[in-house]
């Protein structure tokens, strides 16, 4: 949602290279206008390309420091397990989102999760939570309906407004 996808054989894949990282140019006006709102901005991520050692996981935090240093990110939570590990933290299942519920009391009722994939839906589904696809899912099975579908980053505004 925050940094440019890139694709091998069609497929959406995160970078791996620091050389490959792309913060997409709205991000930053688009989470100041969260931040006056008063929304506390959580990053919760699956990195499974750490746990299938494609790329270092301080490769991976050196992105996400990246994006805290470059935008009003309040915190970033990452599953760093490969997909065929059973953890409770890689969405959709709902481990990531408890651990910022604990740390930041997180009120659900005013909560939003806007993704890029349909994991994300269905973890913010599981969670309870409005849930906000940005673009079209890149194809995959959608096991539930968002709440909100949005092509640009920037329509967030006609969701949540002044």
């Amino acid at each position: 949602v925050l940094n440019k996808t890139l694709y091998e054989n069609g497929k959406p894949v995160a970078p791996r290279k620091i050389k490959n990282f792309t913060i997409i140019p709205n991000s930053k006006r688009v989470i100041s206008y969260l931040k006056e709102m008063g929304f506390i901005i959580i990053v919760v991520t699956n990195q499974p390309d750490v746990g299938n050692g494609l790329v270092e996981k301080k490769v991976v935090d050196q992105m996400n420091q990246m994006l805290k240093s470059n935008l009003l990110i309040d915190d970033i939570f990452v599953c760093f397990h490969s997909q065929k590990d059973n953890c409770n933290c890689r969405k959709p299942r709902t481990g990531l989102f408890e651990m910022a519920h604990n740390k930041y009391n997180v009120d659900k009722a005013k909560s939003f999760i806007i993704g890029d994939r349909f994991s994300d839906i269905e973890a913010g589904f599981n969670y309870k939570i409005k849930t906000i696809l940005l673009g079209n899912g890149y194809s995959e099975i959608q096991k539930v309906k968002p709440d909100f579908k949005i092509l640009n980053l920037t329509e967030i505004k006609k969701i949540i407004w002044k």
